[in-house]
């Protein structure tokens, strides 16, 4: 069921994360477009449906797109001339369609990831936190969310011993002094059965997660809060793994938000 216009039509794994701002939410997504996974994809013969025709010269083009449930409006940001980076987009929050697009007229391919989500208006004095997004790490530490965009890994995977970053934003914060705790693990989610049943039965010793954890003052006055961290952990083996943030503030009941990535060999 692929168009006409891609004949190689894949899906797209790329990033996307919901960022809260009051009766608004901001969408970062990244878009890449997918390696040629068909059985014509090492070799070169003339495929005739293949052929660019009519399509060749167009450039490159890259879009995301936000269709909403309820009311069936469709807000988008383009790009021209390229298949690779990500985009911001700023919408009223709702129930929404998602889909990140990429397509090569010349190579007759595309990528697209498509999902659903509902975002709600985030309460002025209720903690909470933002979804994670994984970057390419940065010299200097940014201060808002809107310049580290260009720096979003285009998939939510590393190389084994890769150096990454990740960003978050904090909301319902600055009405009153209070201090912030932050936790931070990783655990590997793909286990074997026998792995499981090992570790069960104490055959093989369980992993320990990695865990980081700081405190620091809360902000003295109410508005998004954005958090930077770099993360270098050489020993993180092939494999699914999950981030877990955790904020702890006195008086209010935790917070967490997750982010399952993959590491891949260096090979």
């Amino acid at each position: 069921y692929a168009p006409a216009y891609a004949p190689i039509l894949l899906p797209m794994e790329g990033q996307v994360a919901l960022f809260p701002r009051g009766d608004n939410v901001v969408i970062v997504g990244t878009h890449f477009l997918p390696n040629d996974t068909t059985r014509h994809a090492d070799h070169g013969h003339s495929l005739p449906w293949l052929d660019p025709g009519t399509q060749s010269g167009m450039l490159d083009q890259a879009g995301l797109f936000l269709r909403n449930i309820d009311g069936g409006q469709v807000t988008s940001v383009q790009s021209i001339g390229d298949t690779e980076g990500a985009f911001l987009l700023e919408v009223p929050s709702g129930r929404y369609l998602l889909s990140t697009e990429t397509w090569s007229p010349q190579q007759r391919r595309a990528g697209r990831l498509r999902m659903g989500f509902e975002s709600y208006p985030v309460p002025e004095d209720v903690a909470s936190l933002s979804d994670i997004l994984m970057l390419q790490p940065l010299s200097n530490e940014p201060e808002v969310l809107e310049s580290i965009i260009s720096q979003a890994l285009r998939r939510p995977e590393i190389h084994a011993g890769q150096t990454f970053a990740i960003a978050w934003e904090v909301y319902g914060l600055g009405f009153r002094s209070e201090s912030l705790t932050f936790e931070l693990s990783i655990n590997q989610i793909n286990r074997s059965i026998f792995r499981k049943i090992s570790q069960f039965l104490r055959l093989t010793s369980r992993a320990q997660p990695t865990l980081i954890s700081w405190r620091e003052p809360g902000p003295l006055t109410p508005g998004p809060v954005f958090r930077y961290l770099n993360l270098d952990l050489p020993d993180l083996d092939p494999g699914n793994y999950v981030i877990r943030l955790v904020l702890r503030t006195s008086g209010r009941g935790e917070v967490i938000s997750t982010r399952v990535f993959r590491v891949q060999d260096k090979g």
